[in-house]
């Protein structure tokens, strides 16, 4: 939460600047977000780019925002909802994506904010379904997920920065009967619940560094 927080502060400071920052993400939780994109972009006034692919960033909650900033005679931010559909083979939205920002805004710089995949509890829904019929809920199957997301951004050269959402959660050892968080839950840590030790996944986050 932190992260998405300070992501929508710090990118208005820079409009605020002068620069002309753009905000990509797939942050299952970015709605949370609402107050800094109207406190911070829409009362500023700031140019900032949102680009939202498959987050939880509605029409409804950038309607709001505009609807705030008009009443408040301020330009509202700038806001582009991308959905993934079974229609489209799966990371493709994103490569789009990327490919799209690398051209308008040459020169930019990208980061990936943010991403994950279960190794554990399966998700219900149309895309996770789709989303498990190439990557198993399992360490193999989280871990060939990074693999294929690493392939993919290594074509892009301006992507130099990657997040991972919620990766510390480790939750062995503690007495599920009353404190567990995960559950049956997301999972898309890269630790096992189960043993206490990092899962495959988490080294091959690094391989992100190699071009």
């Amino acid at each position: 939460l932190t992260l998405k927080l300070f992501s929508i502060a710090k990118v208005s400071g820079i409009a605020k600047a002068g620069g002309r920052p753009v905000v990509a993400t797939s942050a299952t939780f970015f709605q949370r977000t609402f107050d800094q994109v109207q406190q911070e972009v829409a009362l500023n006034g700031t140019p900032v780019t949102l680009l939202s692919f498959g987050a939880g960033l509605s029409d409804a909650d950038v309607a709001q925002c505009a609807k705030d900033a008009e009443n408040l005679g301020k330009k509202a931010p700038y806001a582009i909802v991308i959905v993934n559909t079974t229609q489209q083979p799966l990371l493709t939205n994103l490569d789009n994506v990327l490919t799209r920002l690398e051209t308008v805004y040459l020169g930019k710089r990208i980061m990936i904010v943010e991403t994950g995949y279960a190794h554990q509890y399966a998700i219900s829904g149309d895309y996770s379904t789709q989303a498990q019929a190439v990557w198993p809920v399992t360490q193999a199957g989280q871990k060939q997920f990074v693999t294929d997301l690493i392939a993919m951004l290594h074509k892009h050269e301006a992507v130099d920065g990657i997040f991972w959402w919620f990766p510390e959660a480790n939750e062995y050892g503690l007495d599920w009967t009353n404190f567990r968080v995960n559950d049956a839950w997301y999972n898309g840590n890269l630790w096992s619940h189960e043993t206490g030790r990092a899962t495959q996944a988490l080294y091959e986050l690094k391989n992100f560094l190699n071009d």
